[in-house]
């Protein structure tokens, strides 16, 4: 399947909300279980992932945060607050005692916290749509993970995380447009050379 960045958007944000909530739950629990399998954390100091914005189904990243607070006390958790004036991302450390407040678009940010440079971070957990067998991603349009990933090192791991196996190409990348090193989903983990 080839297919434009605006087609899919509104193809997979359709095939996400068709999936039952119980559905979505377990699909969640089985990302999160394959990303433990896959990544060392061993030598990660900061993971930065994205929270879910529960009314557009998305995974349920707070089972990662729930394992790393446990398994994984060194590690350092990192989520985005978005600034939708200038369309970037600001970077606050995550901890217990961290006040989360949903935005207007029901994405919960921190009220506020530790700023951390994206230089700092060796694992992105990437939020996303659909992506392909390339690695290019579709979002929700906006680029604000566009211009986070290239404030990032060439060496940081950006991982996808989705509920549907890659597509074929996406008919439109753009020049910007940051591949993921790796796509993990319920089913499998696919890499991108």
């Amino acid at each position: 399947m080839v297919l434009r960045k605006s087609d899919l958007r509104n193809i997979y944000q359709t095939k996400r909300q068709q999936l039952q909530e119980a559905e979505a739950a377990e699909k969640s629990r089985q990302i999160c279980a394959r990303f433990f399998q896959q990544i060392d954390l061993d030598t990660v100091r900061k993971v930065h992932l994205f929270l879910p914005i529960r009314q557009k189904r998305e995974i349920d990243t707070f089972l990662l945060v729930a394992r790393l607070r446990q398994e994984y006390p060194e590690v350092e958790i990192v989520v985005p607050k978005s600034n939708f004036a200038n369309q970037t991302l600001q970077h606050l450390l995550l901890n217990p005692q961290t006040e989360l407040r949903e935005n207007r678009w029901g994405i919960p940010e921190p009220v506020e916290g530790q700023e951390v440079s994206p230089q700092e971070l060796d694992v992105v957990l990437v939020p996303l749509l659909a992506a392909d067998r390339r690695g290019y991603r579709v979002g929700y349009g906006k680029g604000f993970y566009d211009k986070f990933l290239q404030d990032c090192p060439p060496e940081v791991l950006k991982i996808g995380l989705s509920f549907f196996a890659p597509i074929e190409r996406i008919a439109d990348p753009e020049a910007h447009d940051i591949r993921l090193d790796s796509l993990i989903t319920d089913e499998a983990v696919y890499a991108f050379a």
